[in-house]
């Protein structure tokens, strides 16, 4: 599922104003993440703990762990989840 347009405009409009990093969030699904002037926008992790099953695409979710050093420059590490029916989250494969 892609962002729409007015979202993209917002991310690249925050990272225009200084933002060094955009986590977006609320579409249920993960969408896809895109590096714009250097920084990275992650439009949406889709689910991390949600208790509706009614589609395969909602039981799964991204976690971003984002290491800074001293001078600010950030390396990323990116985790799929998925999401048991008993509510558990656990790690997942691509």
């Amino acid at each position: 599922l892609e962002p729409a347009s007015r979202i993209k405009n917002l991310a690249h409009g925050f990272i225009d104003g200084g933002a060094d990093l955009i986590i977006g969030s609320h579409p249920h699904v993960v969408q896809p993440r895109e590096e714009y002037k250097n920084k990275k926008i992650y439009y949406s992790l889709g689910n991390f703990v949600f208790d509706q099953y009614f589609d395969p695409n909602t039981e799964k979710g991204l976690s971003v762990m984002a290491n800074v050093d001293p001078y600010g420059k950030m390396q990323f590490e990116e985790f799929y989840v998925r999401m048991k029916s008993n509510g558990q989250t656990v790690l997942a494969e691509n």
